[in-house]
């Protein structure tokens, strides 16, 4: 008897923890067991033939809003084609759907509801020996084309009872190869103390913690594993503020570049944990911090408390230390937020300065209380995953469509940081809010047709420009703006004729002096001098900015610039 995991992901560089924990669940009660990834780009066709589905007695899908019709064409081939196969279903996008699913989708065997750890090696032991399933918690299944529920959605009571989720990667020769340009998840908790009406956690009573021993002893494996990130999915990292201090601790013990992302409320953090997180090093932390709006009538409908107030010091704060890199969470379409109130959070949230913004649309999910209420608040969305909004009765379908736009330019020219000088200069000067920018952009682009077109972020730079040229913030303060925008975060590409290629041109020929000079070598190159063998004329250019020379010095994924007029002056003396 074999089974096989399926999970889709949704990129390239993510990987699913719940089908690991399944894994190793069924391994401990010695079954066979396979594990098979994907993505949602990848070929229908690609995946049957890849995962070899006619081998194996179970297949069990892990399903979220992302991946959910994907997985539903490939359990209908995998069953038409070979009917003995079981199929079970489990995650969130199937727990909350009651018996009616399986009476829709005849190909569906089995959904496990809730937590599976426990529960799934249950089913396929009684499954194969044919004992009744009603003794089986929180499971939908058929017995002679009946469709039957059991009570209960499983919940693991005791996390600390679930085994390691990468042991069998960890396990295997080359294991630092497994995970190299992806992702790990990782937990330390379930649930959350709160109770947002738009998340699934909200029906999820109180945390259920590992101990630090256990965190640690997980920490020193995935350490090894050497993963691009380390992502907790702990919905509120710093819950316990001395509990997230003694993990960061640790996990600076390991003194790696490993980058480690959390979720974390912010409004929560004392002075003694933002004192501590101030003097993290640099390029390692990334918080999440899910504002999602500052309408207070919002904020009650959807039971969240939150005081902005002390969201803005913390944010401020670790903003002007920049040893953290802070994205920000809106979300359009909450009850009682119209479009108005919506601009306002958009506005409150951008004045915090984070590194990125994202604005997202609600998702009336299945189980939430948002979805329970959804006839009182007017909520509209779409039937299909992932269930968005497409109006309520607070605000106009055609203002979420105009939001989108809005979203799709502030990926574009905000959250990516390519463009921070220039668009921080064109508010400052021409603009009373941000969202009036966003706005002005999203109009031009519609007018220009570029919404329809995929461009490269050259491009992004003559489009800004043009925008900027109708709109008559065409000087050369802006102009120097932009050059040092482009020359900061594009390498290798010339100054466009429009931002003056002489700007660059005419240091050229200092290049070349620069890169033997022992003064500028000692104060600018010091640290990649010998690393590069003394060949760093590749490594740096220099742009006239406000009237000066400056030196942008390329190192480490990074650009540093320096104001290098006295220094190059002292060079052409000599010439």
């Amino acid at each position: 008897m074999k089974i096989l995991l399926i999970g889709i992901n949704s990129r390239f560089t993510h990987t699913n923890l719940a089908l690991r924990y399944m894994r190793e669940s069924l391994l401990q009660k010695n079954y066979s067991v396979d594990l098979k990834e994907y993505t949602i780009n990848n070929d229908l066709d690609y995946i049957l033939g890849d995962m070899k589905y006619r081998d194996y007695d179970y297949i069990c899908f892990s399903t979220y809003i992302w991946n959910i019709e994907e997985i539903e064409k490939i359990c209908e081939v995998v069953k038409k084609s070979k009917e003995e196969i079981t199929t079970i279903f489990g995650g969130p996008e199937v727990t909350y759907n009651s018996k009616e699913y399986l009476k829709e989708y005849p190909y569906v065997d089995c959904i496990i509801k809730g937590e599976g750890e426990e529960i799934l090696p249950q089913l396929i032991g009684s499954l194969e020996n044919n004992l009744n399933l009603e003794k089986v918690n929180g499971i939908i299944y058929r017995e002679k084309k009946i469709v039957l529920e059991t009570p209960g959605i499983n919940k693991i009571i005791n996390i600390e009872d679930l085994p390691f989720p990468y042991e069998t990667e960890y396990n295997r020769e080359n294991k630092e190869k497994f995970f190299e340009n992806k992702y790990i998840y990782y937990e330390t908790t379930r649930g959350c103390p709160y109770k947002c009406g738009f998340c699934l956690s909200s029906r999820d009573n109180g945390i259920r913690a590992l101990s630090m021993d256990r965190i640690k002893s997980d920490l020193d494996k995935i350490y090894q594993l050497k993963p691009l990130i380390i992502k907790f999915v702990d919905r509120t990292f710093n819950y316990d503020w001395k509990r997230s201090r003694e993990i960061i601790k640790y996990i600076m013990s390991k003194n790696s570049s490993i980058k480690v992302h959390y979720e974390i409320t912010a409004d929560i953090i004392n002075l003694d944990f933002l004192n501590f997180l101030k003097k993290l090093p640099a390029n390692i932390f990334q918080f999440e911090i899910g504002l999602q709006t500052t309408n207070e009538h919002t904020l009650d409908e959807i039971q969240r408390k939150m005081d902005f107030e002390n969201i803005k010091f913390v944010v401020k704060e670790l903003g002007e230390t920049k040893n953290i890199h802070l994205h920000l969470d809106l979300i359009a379409g909450l009850p009682k937020e119209n479009y108005q109130s919506f601009i306002n959070s958009f506005n409150d949230a951008y004045s915090l300065g984070a590194e990125k913004l994202q604005l997202g649309f609600l998702k009336v999910l299945k189980g939430t209380p948002v979805y329970n209420k959804r006839e009182k608040n007017g909520l509209i969305y779409r039937l299909f995953p992932p269930y968005e909004i497409i109006k309520t009765k607070d605000i106009k379908a055609v203002e979420i469509e105009q939001l989108k736009k809005i979203d799709s330019i502030l990926n574009k020219y905000y959250s990516e940081g390519y463009f921070s000088n220039t668009v921080n200069y064109i508010l400052d000067k021409h603009y009373d809010n941000p969202y009036g920018f966003y706005l002005d952009m999203a109009k031009f682009w519609q007018k220009e047709d570029h919404f329809s077109k995929y461009h490269k972020r050259k491009k992004l730079y003559d489009i800004l420009f043009d925008f900027s040229q109708e709109n008559g913030y065409v000087e050369l303060s802006l102009k120097d703006k932009l050059v040092l925008d482009y020359i900061k975060n594009n390498r290798n590409l010339e100054l466009p004729i429009y931002l003056d290629k002489e700007r660059e041109e005419k240091y050229k020929i200092y290049k070349r002096s620069i890169s033997r000079d022992e003064f500028f070598i000692n104060k600018y190159f010091q640290d990649i001098y010998k690393e590069l063998k003394g060949k760093i004329i590749n490594e740096f250019r220099i742009v006239e900015i406000n009237g000066n020379p400056n030196l942008f010095i390329y190192k480490e994924g990074n650009c540093f610039v320096y104001s290098i007029k006295k220094e190059l002056d002292n060079i052409r003396k000599d010439d």
